[in-house]
């Protein structure tokens, strides 16, 4: 796989290659931090126990970097994506 980069900024494919960053880990972390909380906060996401026989969903972490139209920086970007295509129609949902 290529590596992406914008802005001269490394764009991790993964959490582990995101948190491991030397230069820019902490910027990742904030960016999903960011999103966790603006999840939290519209409510579109809480934690919860597993039901007993539940089907989770995985999710991944997908990274970017905000840009003018430009090109120039604006932001670091974490978006938390729900693979949905785990779950099995008739037992996990109608």
């Amino acid at each position: 796989m290529p590596i992406k980069e914008k802005c001269g900024i490394r764009i991790p494919q993964s959490y582990k290659e995101a948190v491991n960053d030397p230069i820019h880990a902490h910027h990742w972390r904030g960016a999903m931090v960011t999103e966790t909380l603006q999840l939290i906060g519209n409510n579109s996401w809480r934690e919860v126990l597993q039901p007993e026989g539940a089907n989770i969903i995985i999710c991944k972490w997908v990274f970017n970097v905000k840009t003018y139209k430009d090109g120039r920086f604006i932001s670091y970007k974490a978006c938390l994506v729900a693979c949905g295509f785990t779950q099995v129609k008739g037992e996990d949902y109608n």
